[in-house]
């Protein structure tokens, strides 16, 4: 249960500016985040709008989006994906955490963090969640998810007002 919701809308159109610049810079990515939407990718159809950013001479890459679909198909946020891993339906790998007080969980279709991929899904309402994916961390498989945890951090510190 979230405690303390928190509102995206504003960021939906630019899905980028969820995460700071310098959040990112810091982390290698030092070229603007490339927005992804409808009109770019077609898989944010089923989750949202989003963001990704590549990192120039390695395989790194950080993408966040905001799953606004699942808000409108059904229960949305962090229940919803974790009847998707009940089910079997699409998570086969969930493991609970939080990132700054809000409730989060580690899914993906397995477990991939020893392989530098690590995928943090944030709850930031009862039905409303984001994502940030870290992959390509091959040399340091357990940067991905250090990664992933600071962005998902900025992403709340953003939605609070802090950036």
């Amino acid at each position: 249960m979230v405690t303390e919701p928190l509102d995206p809308s504003a960021y939906l159109d630019d899905p980028c500016r969820l995460a700071p610049q310098a959040v990112l810079a810091n982390l290698g990515f030092e070229k603007p985040g490339e927005t992804q939407n409808e009109a770019n990718n077609s898989a944010t159809e089923l989750t949202g709008p989003g963001c990704s950013w590549s990192n120039r001479g390695s395989a790194e890459m950080i993408a966040i989006g905001v799953q606004t679909e699942a808000r409108k198909d059904g229960p949305g946020g962090l229940r919803h994906g974790y009847q998707l891993y009940t089910s079997g339906e699409w998570f086969g790998f969930w493991e609970f955490t939080t990132v700054d007080d809000y409730p989060a969980a580690y899914a993906d279709v397995d477990d991939r963090r020893d392989r530098g991929q690590c995928n943090l899904m944030v709850g930031i309402a009862d039905d409303l969640s984001f994502y940030v994916a870290a992959s390509g961390y091959f040399d340091e498989p357990d940067k991905a998810c250090e990664s992933a945890h600071s962005v998902a951090g900025a992403v709340i510190d953003t939605l609070k007002g802090g950036s």
